[in-house]
This record gives structure tokens, sequence and C-alpha cells, in this order.
């Protein structure tokens, strides 16, 4: 159902998507020669005009006694036909058709009006049903009328092209019009649409050899003869044979159909510049009818709109709409209408527009055909919801189409687009199940399968292209296909389907699957923690990806070289990695792999000891291309670099860069917290505040908060801002991830605790209590921090006033346990570890001073004063101070 036919006024033979607009009127007052208009009778009877009026009183009798005639039925039906006023063109259509006084004139023009209506309001099979009855109304044809038979296979022909059953329309057409007499008024319609049939059929160029074949063709022969041509792909020809009627100034209307004719075949020659300079010498004709000037604006709207979106072509389009006359051009404007809003982006009102159309002509199969053009322009906009919505309206008022399948196959095409992977494979299995053809139905099943696969059915997805490959697709489907299947077995088991990888290279060397399998083969093998930790598995993947490289498309190239080069730095080859990365980069057109092999380079160069020429290259990328994936990649590691380095004024800017250019990246998280930290470490305590706050408004759910909010606190704490950090501490305990973290806030609890405890002694029971609270946790800790603890509970207690627990802290829980657990392990003077046991010799020799315990200070004290451990000047300086002044009889026996 829905195919569009070759018709008086408006749509056109073969009408591809995405052509301007295609007309066929020959005469805007007279459609006697269309194939779907009424047949040409040479005794219907004229329309009579009105009665008169009183004021017609004293005309001659004849006149007066004609104008008393009522109008015929027959004339009332075709009228109402085309004022689309079907029910009373079918009650009059049907009434003359039965009428016993009607001619056999009569009778052909009533059975083609009742046709007409059938074909605006029947799907196929019902009209097919009802001429095979041989009845209308439940009232046989009449049997005496043989013109009625070929009449009648004529417009069955018609129902089998818009029901896609072209070979049977093209043969039952044949037989007509081998029975028909040379002159007879069908031979022209049937010829057309024969042709018309032969060419849907797939043979435009055959449709055309038989219209070429008549002696002295027509307008409409030519007419027909131009869009097969187009249809067959010499549109240049096309121009060429419609260029001698379009400048005929003795035939004004034709010259105007041809005009718009050959205008689009101008544009689809690729000269759109010329086929608006037709247009515009059409529209500036003074004698040009208003349905010719509607048409040439709404064909000029959809050039402008698909070649550059130009808003003045939706006011060229809306002016086509009001200037149309008869109501087919009009609603043929109104499609056009749609399809140029759909082409500038106007999608809400592209929507209106389009269940409008479906509104007042539902069964119409160019507004199908508009509503699903439509979603086609969506798709290859990428507005997926739109071009959904489009799809689906489609199938919902069109069922049983003929281009269902194909709207189904864009519902799929646009629910992947969608990541909605389940719903497009039930779209793409009705589009499948609903194909014409085994070429679509191939294509279909071929996106059921990747569809099945994306949505984490890989089972399903294989015994789909099993079923695929059971209907022998061409080579070049076959090798995808071979290819899915083995995608699939990746994700149920990757060493076999490193294999199958590996047959699919061997089966198609020459075709670009092969590299594609190469190069999955070598992913596999490189993703292989076993492989990769021996030499023949490196080895293995470094040949998969040489393999791969060898192919000439630059996007498979470009990974394979990368490939090759990110093997090389994981076996310690940082100098074969940098010859691949650069390589890699040097491929044209090479996509995401280029830019990430650019980034690579600068890690070989680092791995080369070659610093400053992996900053220079990271720089280089970054001011190359600004706006790249891989030049964030390159941004942050830049940042890490300077960061690292100590550099915080560097890296807070580039951090910062980073978070402005890509706030909604994967590391825009952690760039905001290295920028907070940076800001930290320069004093800019203020903005670091700021930076924290910040990233957790914008990041509420990363794992980088708790630590935005550490470092939050550790600036208040700088500020001396300690209950406000005490409350951040507090938090960062609740909701920190891992214990290192949330250990080090209740540290930083209890250090904020000691510090408000000069004004309030109170604080060092709640510091105390914080830091035994630290020790008590049951996660593992590192021995300096039981040490630091230890030694600030001391603190706290001597703090406190109680010095006996303080000491006991110092000499029992700092001193000895260093001396037991870490005095042998080897630290390193300055390692965190000892910096505590100094402090706690300190801490305790300074208890045993105020004791005057003079003797058990000195030993105290003896322990660090020569030990080159931290704090042993002061130790010695002690010591020296207590053997002068407190031991002199010892100074004197040394």
């Amino acid at each position: 159902m829905h195919r569009t036919l070759p018709t008086a006024l408006g749509e056109g033979l073969f009408r591809p998507v995405r052509a301007a607009l295609v007309v066929a009127f020959t005469g805007l007052a007279a459609c006697a020669a269309a194939t779907n208009a009424p047949l040409p009778a040479a005794d219907a009877p004229a329309p009579a005009a009105e009665p008169p009026s009183s004021a017609s009183e004293g005309l001659d009798p004849a006149v007066e006694a004609a104008l008393a005639t009522p109008m015929p039925g027959i004339v009332v039906a075709e009228q109402a036909y085309r004022d689309a006023l079907y029910d009373l063109a079918w009650t009059q259509g049907a009434k003359a058709l039965f009428d016993a006084t009607s001619s056999a004139s009569v009778r052909q023009r009533a059975f083609t009006v009742l046709m007409q209506v059938c074909e605006r309001r029947l799907a196929p099979d019902a009209w097919l049903a009802l001429l095979a009855s041989g009845s209308i109304d439940e009232r046989p044809l009449p049997a005496d009328d043989a013109a009625l038979g070929p009449l009648k296979a004529y417009w069955t022909a018609r129902v089998l092209v818009l029901a896609g059953r072209f070979p049977e329309a093209v043969e039952a057409l044949g037989g007509l019009r081998a029975q028909l007499a040379p002159g007879d008024a069908l031979a022209e319609p049937a010829l057309r649409l024969q042709a018309y049939a032969t060419g849907l059929a797939g043979s435009p160029e055959e449709a055309e050899r038989l219209l070429g074949t008549v002696s002295e063709p027509s307008t409409d022969i030519l007419f027909d003869r131009g869009r097969l041509l187009m249809e067959a792909g010499r549109a240049a020809d096309a121009a060429a044979l419609l260029a001698p009627l379009a400048g005929d100034t003795n035939r004004v209307q034709e010259a105007a159909v041809a005009s718009l004719l050959r205008a689009r075949a101008l544009d689809d020659a690729g000269g759109v510049t010329n086929a608006l300079a037709v247009l515009a010498t059409a529209l500036a004709n003074p004698a040009a009818k208003p349905d010719h000037i509607a048409l040439a604006l709404a064909a000029s709207a959809m050039m402008r709109a698909r070649e550059t979106a130009d808003p003045q072509a939706v006011e060229m389009a809306d002016k086509a709409v009001t200037v149309a006359e008869s109501p087919g051009i009009r609603l043929e404007c109104r499609i056009e209408l749609a399809k140029t809003l759909a082409l500038c982006g106007f999608a809400e009102r592209v929507a209106a527009e389009a269940r409008a159309l479906i509104a007042s002509a539902p069964m119409s199969a160019a507004v199908a055909g508009a509503v699903k053009a439509v979603a086609d322009v969506h798709l290859a906009a990428g507005r997926f919801p739109e071009a959904l919505d489009a799809y689906t309206l489609f199938i919902a008022s069109f069922t049983g189409n003929a281009l269902e399948a194909s709207a189904r196959r864009g519902q799929g095409l646009a629910l992947t687009g969608l990541q909605r992977h389940g719903e497009a494979a039930n779209a793409f299995r009705a589009a499948a199940d609903l194909s014409p053809d085994a070429d679509a139905k191939r294509a279909n099943l071929f996106n059921l399968a990747e569809a099945k696969r994306a949505s984490g059915m890989a089972r399903e997805a294989e015994a789909v292209v099993k079923d695929l490959l059971g209907l022998e697709p061409p080579e070049p489907m076959q090798a995808a296909a071979r290819l899915l299947a083995a995608e699939c077995l990746a994700e149920l088991d990757p060493a076999a389907a490193s294999a199958a990888f590996i047959r699919v290279a061997a089966e198609y060397p020459m075709r670009t699957e092969a590299g594609r399998a190469l190069y999955r083969a070598a992913q596999i093998t490189a993703g292989s923690t076993a492989e990769m930790a021996t030499p023949e598995g490196r080895d293995k993947a470094m040949g998969l990806y040489r393999r791969a490289a060898e192919f000439s498309d630059p996007r498979l190239r470009a990974p394979s070289l990368l490939g090759m080069g990110l093997v090389a730095l994981r076996s310690g080859r940082p100098a074969d990695a940098l010859a691949s990365f650069e390589a890699a980069a040097g491929v044209e057109d090479g996509g995401a792999a280029r830019e990430q092999a650019r980034f690579m380079k600068a890690e070989a160069l680092l791995a080369l000891g070659r610093v400053d020429e992996a900053v220079a290259a990271a720089t280089a990328m970054i001011g190359g291309a600004p706006e790249g994936e891989w030049s964030s990649e390159a941004l942050f590691w830049l940042g890490r670099r300077q960061f690292n380095a100590g550099d915080y004024a560097k890296a807070e800017s580039s951090f910062a860069e980073y978070a402005q250019k890509w706030p909604a990246s994967a590391k825009a998280d952690s760039a905001m917290l290295l920028m907070a930290q940076a800001q930290f470490y320069l004093g800019k305590f203020n903005e670091a505040i700021e930076t924290a706050v910040a990233l957790v408004a914008a990041h509420p759910g990363s794992r980088c908060v708790p630590v935005a909010q550490f470092t939050h606190a550790e600036a208040l704490c700088e500020l001396l801002q300690f209950d406000a950090a005490l409350l951040l501490f507090d938090d960062v305990v609740k909701t920190a991830r891992d214990d290192d973290l949330r250990l080090r806030a209740m540290g930083r609890r209890g250090d904020c605790f000691f510090t408000l405890g000069e004004d309030n002694a109170v604080r060092y029971a709640e510091s105390v209590a914080a830091y035994e609270a630290v020790l008590a946790h049951p996660a593992p800790k590192p021995f300096e921090m039981v040490l630091q603890c230890q030694y600030k509970t001391g603190r706290s207690l001597e703090k406190a006033g109680r010095t006996d627990e303080a000491f006991q802290r110092y000499y029992q829980d700092v001193v000895l346990m260093f001396e037991r657990e870490g005095g042998e392990t080897g630290l390193t003077p300055d390692s965190p570890s000892r910096i505590w046991y100094s402090r706690g010799v300190l801490g305790a020799a300074e208890i045993l001073e105020r004791r005057e315990d003079w003797k058990a200070a000195a030993a105290m004290l003896g322990r660090i004063a020569s030990g080159g451990l931290p704090g042993a000047e002061e130790a010695a300086r002690r010591l020296e101070r207590i053997r002068r002044e407190r031991l002199p009889a010892e100074r004197t026996a040394e």
C-alpha cells in the first residue's frame, strides 16, 4: 500500500527521499490524461450551469430548458472527488454507474471515480477483494458494458503496483495492452503504468526504453521518461530531454512542468545552482499559474534547506502552501514544508505538521512517504529522539504500508543511537520479518545481531548470525557476519575468540575485515595477563598488530601502530614504543588512535629519560588540538608532572584549564582536587576552600569528595578555624571509602582538639580520645602512625596535667616500642618513625628534668644525642648542660 503512482498534479515517479520535488501535472483544469484521473470520454455531457434567477426571464425557451436541467450525477461525482468530498463522490459515482440511462462513457467515468475513491480509502488487499468480487455496494457490475473489462483490468494492475507486486502488475498490463486497439483512450495510461511498474521492479532503463517506443509521445510520456532517466542515474540525459519542452513558449503550462522536472534533474546531476536558476526563472514567469509557482517555491525551499539548512527556505515553503490553489498541490506543498522543516531542524513544528498531514490524508501514499522522509532526515542528522518519534508515528499511522519494513529499521537505528539496544533488537526483528527481499532481510538480521550483542545477549546474537549466514549473504556481509560472530565469542571465551578472529583473517585475507580481525586478536592477546607475562605472548601480540598495520585503512592502521607501541612500552622497550607512536601519529585520518599516539609519545620520551622533550610533546599536543579527547589527557598528564615536581603554580593553572574545558569528563573531579591541593601548598587557603566546595557541588558522588573535604578542613586549620575544620573531619570519617584517609581524619580531629585546648583545657581530653580512637581502630596502621598517636596522646596528657600518664606514653609506648619494633629495621634517619621516636625521647627527658632526675634524663637524652637522629643537636645541648650543671662529679670522672 501507499506507493506513489504517476498523477495529474503533484507527485511523480520514483521519488527518492532526497529529491527536492517531483511534479507531473498535465494541466490544472483537466486531468483526463492522467493515469489516476477520469479517462477521456468524447460523449461525456458538459457540466450545466445553475438554474437562472428571476432576472433571466425572457431567455430563449431552449436555453431556459437546458438551464433548468439538473446537473448530471457523473459531473457531481467528478467534482466532488476533486474537492475531496469522497463520500459524495462515491454515492454519485455509484448512482451513475448503475443508472440504466447512463451511456457507456458515463459508466467508465463513474467506475473511474469509484476507483479513485478506493485508492484514497482502501488498503490494497481490500481493494483487490472488491475488484475480484465484481460488484460495487453489493451490486454486480453491469455485464453488458464491454468497456468496463479493460478498465477493471487496468485498475487491478494499479492496485498490484500499490501492493508492491510489480512483476504481476507488469505482466497484467502487458496482457491488457495486447487487447487494446490502437488509439484506445486506455492505451497511454496502461503504457505509463507498465513503465512505472517496470521501473519499481528494478529496471528503470527498461522502463524508459518502453516509453521510448512511442513514435509521437505526449508530454506525459516525455515527463515519465525524464523521471525514469533520473531514476536510472542519468540525470544529465533527463535534463537534456526536458530542455526543449521547458523552453517552449507556445505551451506555457507544459513548459512550466518541464522546468520543474528539469530543475530536479539538474539538482540530481549535482548542479544545484543551475537548478535554482531554472526555478527562479519559472517563478519570474508572469504567465505562471499559482500552482506552478507553489511547486517551484517548494522545490527551491527543499534545495536550499538540503544544501545549507537556510532558514529562508522555511519562509519559501510556507509561502508555497499559501500560494497553492488546488487541494492536490497544496497537499504536495505541505509535504515539502514538512521535509524542509526537518532539514532545517525545526523538530517541534515538523512533528505537528506530520500529525496534521496524517489527519488530513490518512490513506495518502505521499503523506506516508513524507512522514518516513522526515524521520530519515532526523536520523541522518543524529536527532535520535525526534527520529524515533517520527518512525513510531509512521508505524502507528500506516499499518501494512510498503515502507513499514524500512520504518522499523529506521526505528531500530534511532534506538541504537539512543543506546536502547534491547528495544532496537525488537525493531530490527520486526523489520527482518517484514523485509520484502532477501537483501533487506539480511541487513536487518545483521543489525539485530549487533543489537543483541550490545544489550549483553552474546549467545542470542551468535544464533542470529548463524541464521544470517544460512541465508547465504554476499561475501562482504558474510565477512562482516563472521567478524561479528567472533566479537560475540570474545564476550564468552576470549581465547577461543582470538582463534576465531585469526580464522576470519585467513578466510578473507584481502578484505578490511581481515585487518580488523587481526587487530582484535592482538587486543585480546595484549589484554591477557598470562600471555603478556611471557616473551612469546608479547611477540604474538606485536606480530598480530604488525600484520593489521599493513592494511591501508587509516582507521585500522593507526590503532594497530598504537597497539605495537603499547606492547613495546610494557615490554620495557621505550625506543621501539616511541617509533611506533610516532608512526601512528603520522597516519592521516587516523582518528582517536592518532591523537592517543601523540599523547603516548610523551610517555615514551619520559621512559627514555628525555623529560624536557616529553613535556614539550604534551604541550604541543595541547596547543595543536585544544579540544580533543587526548589533548585533555595531555593537559592532565602535564598538570600531574608539574604537581609531582612541586611546581604548584603551573599545576594549579593546568588543572584549572582542564576543569573549565572538560567539566563533564571522567577526570574533572580529580583535576579539581589536585587544583585545590596545589592551591593549599601555595598557601592560597581561601582559594583551596572554594575549589574543594565547588568539587563537592559538581561531583557529589565522586570518590574525590572525602579527599576534597579533608583538604578543605586542612585549609581551615591553616586559617585557625579549628571548630569548622572538626565538622569536615567528622564528615570524612563517616564517608571515606578507604581506611587510610579515615584514620588520617581521625588523627587530625585530635590535632584540632589539642590546639583548641590552649583556650579550654577540657579539649585535651577530647584530643586524647581522638588519638586513642585511631589506635583502637581495627584497620592496619603504619608503624609511624602508631608512634605519632602515642606521642600526641602523651602531649595531650601532659598539657592536661597528667604527667605520669604522659611519661608512660613517651617512654613505654614510643621509645621502648620503637627500640623493640623499629630500631633494627634500617630506617633512614629522617623517616617518620624515627622522628616520633626522637620526639618521644625529648618529651620523656623533659619530664625527668622537671622531676630533677638528672641521671635518668641524661640517659634518656643519650639515646639520640650521638645517633644522627632527628633532634640530635638539641639532645646533645641539653645533655651537655645537665652534665655541666647537674652531674659535675660524673663529668670529672670522665
